[in-house]
């Protein structure tokens, strides 16, 4: 099946009544093999169809999440990137949705392989693939919050995950087999059709590398504190945020903490010099150009030459931040 249709945003909330085939079964018709659902088809004895139209999309951020929230039902992903992607949307009519996450200049429905995810409507996901995991063929996963994951031997770019008490299944793919299952060790995927539209969770110092990584772009923090909780922050527009705990501290707790954000900005540091005309200006390493405004003492403002990302350093106490930023500490975790 070579079919390739794109539509306007509009018509999206009604794709229900699409049919098509989104992907290649394997053995038990519960494992699926990602390939782009305009550019596949089933083989024999699947139960799926084939030759049938997909309708593909090209979607801004904020628009997946409303998609989901819209149809009432979970759209997985791992966020925002926060250097210029295309989210792809392709919605079929076994009513499963896949998110690729392409490259600016690639066209959508390209036939190239991408990072993917996948989610399929699957009665009782959670057993079914607890069960599949423990195939002799399988390779077990570990995964936060409490998820079953695993990949085959034969395919470990293609990753399978479910949640405690879902009924839904998710794929992710990457052409790199190991970028495919740190996504999901790393706890990124995330359902963008929850009402909250920023993800927010605990991770690790690994984790943040790990986010860093697989989504191309820095992720600036202090480095590691002794004890402290690492509160990580993604939204729909690619800003990352990085909230440092004392210990007890709940995360989303309403209280201020020392925080830094990562924002995407092009010709952030030009922006970002020509603000420091107009507030304080603090005394950093070459090629960077760090600032408090007089009306927000409690923010640092920094960026550096060649980056496309401006970085925030926020403490309660305001001399603490310029400390903090004058010493050098700000760095990228990838």
């Amino acid at each position: 099946m070579k079919t390739h249709r794109k539509t306007r945003w509009a018509v999206l909330a009604v794709l229900v009544i699409v049919v098509a085939c989104a992907a290649v079964y394997f053995g038990d018709s519960r494992v699926r093999n990602f390939v782009h659902p305009t550019h596949s088809s089933a083989p024999s004895g699947s139960t799926g169809s084939s030759g049938s139209a997909v309708t593909t999309l090209d979607v801004s951020a904020a628009q997946l999440v409303s998609t989901g929230v819209t149809l009432n039902r979970p759209i997985y992903w791992i966020g925002a990137s926060g250097t210029p992607t295309t989210y792809e949307l392709t919605y079929n009519g076994a009513k499963e949705v896949f998110v690729r996450y392409l490259p600016v200049g690639v066209k959508v429905g390209s036939p190239n392989a991408y990072l993917a995810i996948g989610t399929y409507p699957m009665p009782n996901a959670f057993a079914v693939t607890t069960k599949l995991a423990e195939a002799a063929d399988a390779v077990k996963l570990n995964a936060p919050q409490s998820a079953v994951a695993f990949y085959l031997k034969a395919r470990p770019e293609n990753v399978y995950l479910a949640f405690p008490g879902s009924s839904y299944q998710v794929e992710v793919f990457d052409p790199s087999a190991a970028l495919a299952q740190q996504i999901v060790q790393f706890g990124l995927v995330s359902n963008a059709s929850t009402k909250a539209v920023n993800i927010t969770q605990a991770v690790t110092a690994e984790q943040l590398t790990g986010y860093a990584h697989v989504l191309a772009q820095p992720v600036y923090w202090l480095g590691p504190k002794a004890n402290d909780t690492y509160e990580l922050t993604r939204t729909t527009d690619g800003r990352v945020y990085v909230r440092y705990l004392p210990a007890g501290v709940a995360i989303g707790s309403r209280h201020a903490y020392l925080t830094v954000g990562t924002y995407p900005m092009t010709n952030a540091y030009a922006i970002t010099r020509k603000l420091a005309a107009t507030g304080v200006k603090i005394k950093t390493a070459a090629n960077t150009v760090a600032l408090s405004l007089k009306a927000k003492p409690t923010s640092v403002y920094i960026a550096f030459t060649g980056l496309n990302f401006q970085v925030e350093v926020y403490d309660p106490t305001a001399a603490a931040g310029h400390r903090i930023v004058a010493a050098g500490q700000v760095q990228n975790a990838g």
